[in-house]
């Protein structure tokens, strides 16, 4: 008789103690590890949610890249009892699991290209915004489209005086939405803030800053430039993603769908990251476009997935056909869903039960916050029960 087995219970093979299955050794990797990737998940569906619902409203031409984003990595395969492989990558800029992948991938490419022994910064380019002021998406993507046109021609003066002009360069768009400064703490609404972030050399970033001034309507003080002490800090930084959804405050945090929907289209088929000197190419382009899931759609090793037996047996031979022994037969596959009430991937067996993949010592919690059009509440997005459920304002 198959013994009870609790609801959501966590299966794992050899030792229930999965404090003790978290430590890496050799580069294996354990379930416990998924934890980052649901957060991420959790996270993500809670901005795209409320756009989808905005999107279909307004009709907009993305709702199927939201969708498409809503629905990656929600399926996970386990094969031969060691490997996970997810069926799904969207590749989209505003998933924050395909957005780690890109920017790890990233990494590896540029961290053997730096040398700590070289001088190098960070530096911020900014333009005057009140010509943005409820901006649609075209006149965003002419804006974005000229700062890369004086960026393009900064470049070509920048090699005529220096040997090598080695930088990464990504834009990052800020919605409409309410900000605070950091100088008195005040609340304010800001327009739609398209910004560079850049990588380089201290001297050429320093040309770059004063060039930049010559040619764009902007502010001294806000083309911030500073010495990096921390590469790789300075580099996740640098690529980690190219508009920021949800804004919080000390009284509660918020979304403007509107401004995020009007960003997505306004950035379509836009380079994001923009490489130069010693880190131009390296598949570059490749990675930092939408179809990332051709180099990433590939099983990876874990140390301590659960096993799945059938609950049959099946007999062993030796080679002259001699029987051995007969030894448990295993599942060659099983599918694991995400489930947003547990955040966690579940897997239904045959008797109709659920077992969970990732241990929580407590369900993370869904907070509750404002989805704004502009400055328009557009209506709630509160959890109850642990799932998400809107409330009309």
């Amino acid at each position: 008789m198959r013994p009870k087995i609790e609801k959501y219970s966590l299966l794992h093979s050899g030792s229930l103690d999965t404090n003790a299955q978290v430590v890496h050794r050799g580069g294996e990797k354990s379930v416990q590890d998924l934890k980052k990737q649901l957060l991420r998940i959790k996270t993500r569906d809670a901005i795209l949610s409320p756009l989808i619902d905005y999107a279909k409203i307004v009709d907009s031409k993305n709702l199927p890249e939201y969708w498409t984003a809503y629905n990656c990595s929600k399926e996970l395969i386990q094969s031969d009892n060691v490997y996970l492989k997810s069926t799904h990558r969207c590749g989209s800029r505003l998933c924050s699991v395909c957005n780690n992948i890109r920017t790890a991938k990233m990494m590896d490419k540029f961290l053997p290209l730096i040398d700590d022994q070289e001088k190098w910064g960070f530096l911020v380019l900014t333009r005057r915004n009140r010509d943005l002021r409820y901006a649609d998406s075209e006149k965003l993507r002419n804006v974005i489209k000229s700062m890369y046109s004086v960026l393009n021609r900064i470049r070509q003066r920048a090699k005529r005086k220096f040997p090598n002009v080695d930088c990464i360069i990504s834009l990052e768009i800020e919605p409409e939405q309410y900000k605070r400064q950091k100088r008195d703490g005040k609340v304010y609404f800001g327009y739609y803030n398209p910004h560079f972030n850049i990588f380089g050399s201290q001297e050429v970033l320093l040309f770059i800053r004063d060039e930049w001034l010559k040619e764009i309507d902007c502010l001294q003080e806000n083309q911030r430039y500073s010495p990096c002490f921390d590469i790789k800090k300075t580099l996740l930084e640098l690529l980690k993603y190219s508009t920021k959804g949800l804004v919080n405050f000390k009284s509660g945090s918020y979304i403007n769908v509107k401004g995020i929907d009007t960003i997505m289209s306004a950035i379509k088929n836009t380079r994001r990251i923009i490489t130069w000197g010693r880190f131009f190419g390296k598949n570059i382009e490749l990675i930092e476009s939408k179809n990332i899931d051709a180099i990433e759609l590939k099983k990876q090793y874990y140390k301590d997935l659960p096993i799945k037996d059938t609950g049959d047996f099946i007999k062993q031979y030796d080679t002259k056909n001699n029987y051995i022994k007969s030894v448990p037969e295993f599942k060659k596959s099983v599918l694991w869903f995400y489930d947003y009430k547990v955040c966690n991937y579940i897997y239904t067996d045959e008797w109709g039960e659920k077992h969970c993949l990732v241990k929580w010592k407590e369900i993370p919690k869904k907070s509750e916050f404002l989805v704004m059009v502009d400055k328009e509440p557009f209506y709630k997005w509160k959890a109850k029960n642990n799932i998400y459920e809107l409330s009309r304002m």
